[in-house]
């Protein structure tokens, strides 16, 4: 299955399933692959639960369901009630809808990407996520 760039930059994902091609709420099922040194910025999804299960690599995770719609936050350290938790090999993790996200690699020269297998289902079949 071919890599193809996300809308984030440094990461990349492989499609298991198509987005909403098997079933309306079934947002997608991917490898996806995040480089050292690079990140996935804060962000929710309204409607969407996220599964993540970790293959290879180490990262981190900050979440929060405090963060005001539309005011994200540059960095963790200047938000509030954010909670930061390590990903390794065999970590699973459960975003809920409306929870704000984000994931980091650190720019380390022996670090390996964080490669996880992403599930994600919406509770109201929207494709806008």
């Amino acid at each position: 299955i071919p890599q193809q760039p996300t809308s984030h930059a440094g990461v990349n994902k492989q499609a298991l399933l198509p987005s909403f091609g098997i079933a309306e709420n079934v947002a997608g099922l991917s490898i996806a692959s995040v480089e050292p040194g690079m990140y996935i910025d804060w962000h929710h999804h309204p409607t969407m639960y996220e599964f993540f299960y970790v293959l290879e690599g180490e990262g981190y995770v900050s979440f929060s369901k405090n963060i005001p719609e539309g005011d994200l936050v540059p960095h963790p350290d200047v938000a509030t009630n954010v909670e930061t938790q390590t990903l390794r090999k065999g970590s699973f993790l459960q975003i809920s809808p409306g929870e704000f996200h984000k994931f980091e690699v650190e720019n380390d020269d022996d670090a390996d990407p964080l490669q996880m297998i992403y599930f994600g289902i919406t509770t109201d079949g929207n494709q806008s996520r």
